[in-house]
């Protein structure tokens, strides 16, 4: 019968249970790490396209010439010219 090498099993397992800590705790910080990148990337991603659109727009509705008011005749014209206008009636 052989003798059985208690030292070297114990060793082992020491050896093998720290490693599947290292593993299982390396894994989860890496799973955590993706979750807060992809909750990031749907929020402000999204957030930062629609935030583009919509300043766009107003850019568009700001530097253009347009229709207020058919029925009246009344427009829009750029901001820029707007507020030459403006100055240019009320003396400044």
């Amino acid at each position: 019968m052989q003798d059985v090498n208690v030292p070297l099993i114990l060793t082992i397992g020491v050896i093998s249970s720290i490693l599947l800590i290292v593993i299982v705790v390396g894994i989860q910080a890496w799973f955590h790490f993706e979750a807060m990148q992809e909750r990031e990337r749907k929020v402000y991603e999204v957030h930062d396209r629609e935030l583009v659109e919509l300043n766009t727009r107003q850019r568009n509705r700001m530097e253009t010439y347009r229709w207020v008011d058919d029925e009246q005749q009344r427009a829009a014209v750029p901001i820029d010219q707007g507020i030459e206008m403006y100055l240019q009636r009320h003396g400044q």
